[in-house]
């Protein structure tokens, strides 16, 4: 069973260069439940094993970085190096398309490394990869970073056939903003801020801040959706600095609560 299969991408989209892959065999069954289910299929007379074949739907662009992961014991490099972020994305889908418990692992791996990095483009690759592996947790705590970037094309990319979900998972987002400003952070502030501007001035400011940061809900900001509305808030409340300085470290760790506990996108 150490013979090779030729496996024969599709030609259409934008697949350039040869049209077509060989992988042992051992490797695709032992890696995909998918091919190995197709390789157990009659395939009319028999054939020299050199020449079994699989056409399959993806081109050759997509399907070389997949089959790399999946032969990795038997490849002259190192993928889990070589293999740009943008490739792990397309990896994660085939692993899920193909059943392949190695590469979908594989690509779990890289995303909890971009995990620890958080660079900009590794998160747009993070999120991708891990809602085509239907990672909940992976995918939420990416999305967030690309939100509070602010990066409308990455954001834009990452949603692409996506939308819908995305709509719906800001709807939860709103309603959990709005479950946590039932109980804000408190607040306090010293004797001479509250001699100048009211004993309560602190808790006024904040709730006048978390109500005025929903009516200002906009899907772009719904990953930080109230410290920048809180810092102006205080600023213009006359807070001295030791005041504004509590202020704003409580509301900050007011929102990061919101995101560890924001309901998680359905990937």
């Amino acid at each position: 069973m150490d013979d090779n299969i030729m496996i024969r991408p599709s030609t259409t989209g934008y697949s350039i260069g040869p049209h077509e892959l060989r992988a042992p065999r051992a490797v695709l069954i032992a890696g995909s439940k998918v091919f190995a289910d197709m390789l157990s299929l009659p395939h009319g007379p028999p054939k020299k094993p050199v020449d079994t074949n699989i056409n399959v739907a993806e081109p050759f662009d997509e399907l070389k970085p997949f089959l790399r992961v999946l032969n990795m014991s038997h490849d002259k490099g190192d993928p889990l190096k070589e293999l740009e972020p943008k490739d792990w994305a397309v990896v994660a889908r085939l692993a899920d398309k193909y059943d392949s418990a190695t590469a979908r692992g594989c690509a779990l791996g890289m995303c909890w490394k971009w995990k620890a990095q958080d660079t900009a483009d590794e998160n747009l690759a993070g999120f991708n990869t891990a809602a085509n592996i239907h990672h909940a947790d992976l995918s939420t705590l990416f999305l967030i970073r690309l939100l509070r970037q602010g990066r409308p094309l990455a954001l834009a990319s990452a949603l692409h056939d996506r939308e819908a979900q995305f709509s719906d998972w800001v709807d939860k987002l709103k309603v959990h903003a709005l479950e946590q400003i039932i109980a804000p952070p408190s607040v306090t502030n010293c004797v001479d801020c509250a001699g100048e501007h009211g004993a309560h001035i602190a808790e006024l400011t904040l709730y006048r801040a978390l109500h005025q940061a929903m009516r200002d809900w906009a899907s772009e900001n719904a990953a930080d959706p109230f410290v920048a509305t809180a810092d102006d808030a205080s600023s213009e409340a006359g807070l001295c600095d030791v005041c504004d300085a509590s202020f704003n470290e409580r509301v900050a760790q007011f929102e990061e609560r919101y995101r560890e506990t924001a309901p998680k996108f359905p990937a």
